[in-house]
């Protein structure tokens, strides 16, 4: 005899009369399963990368009175900053010049005001007060003097003249036939000396006086030195600012 507690306990059996039932979930049909396998269009956007609409745009506001910018034009455009600079401080700096020179001061007595005369010559070299003009000038002999003029570029500042050959005082020849001759120009101011090539006044020396071995000394009023340092600390500061901006 097995005691109780030994006793294998056996489940009940279904009878072979009653219908059995299967633990296997029901299958659905493949149509119904393909449909609810594909992602819907909310579910196929992840949820932390749904933005909220964009806002509607606001009228942009004109940067400048004119309505452009003078800052973004001179930042796609860098060398315009150069061509501006050289145009604003082009003017000035042969008004400078000319008030060194002393080409003012012969203006003020000499001053052509007709048309140059025919047969000028163009892009001579020589130089008034202490400032060279190196290929800019223009050149005529005239019965009674001769013309001296600028090419365009250089013309602001630069009235044509004209030197009547009574108005020049001495001439001067440096040592050892040196090609130039030293024609010093009296003024109400003083006296302009004028250098030229001697090639150019060659035709004409009988109208003036005897050549001096020398040079004439030229002094420059100390306002026109303050005037030109004021220039060139402008133009510096304006370089390192063009350097400064679109290079570092």
């Amino acid at each position: 005899m097995i005691p109780p507690h030994t006793q294998r306990r056996t489940l009940p059996t279904a009878s072979p009369d009653e219908p059995q039932v299967s633990a296997t979930a029901p299958t659905k049909p493949p149509a119904q399963v393909e449909q609810e396998s594909r992602p819907t269009a909310a579910s196929a956007i992840p949820e932390d990368s749904r933005a909220a609409p964009p806002a509607s745009p606001t009228p942009a506001e004109p940067l400048t009175p004119d309505g452009w910018d003078a800052t973004a034009l001179l930042d796609m455009h860098p060398m315009l900053a150069g061509v501006l600079f050289v145009g604003v401080m082009w003017v000035p700096a042969l008004l400078v010049l000319s008030g060194i020179s002393g080409w003012a001061t012969l203006a003020r007595s000499y001053r052509w005001t007709q048309p140059a005369p025919a047969g000028d010559r163009w892009f001579e070299r020589g130089r008034v007060g202490i400032i060279g003009y190196n290929s800019t000038l223009r050149f005529a002999l005239l019965n009674e003097g001769f013309f001296l003029g600028q090419v365009l570029p250089f013309r602001p500042g630069h009235p044509s003249l004209f030197i009547p050959w009574s108005a020049i005082q001495t001439v001067y020849q440096a040592e050892n036939n040196h090609p130039y001759l030293q024609l010093v120009v009296d003024t109400p101011a003083g006296p302009v000396p004028i250098t030229l090539a001697s090639a150019l006044v060659d035709p004409a020396r009988d109208h003036l006086p005897a050549a001096v071995v020398g040079y004439h000394e030229v002094t420059v009023a100390w306002q026109w030195l303050l005037v030109l340092v004021g220039m060139m600390l402008v133009s510096l500061g304006w370089m390192w600012l063009f350097v400064f901006r679109f290079f570092w």
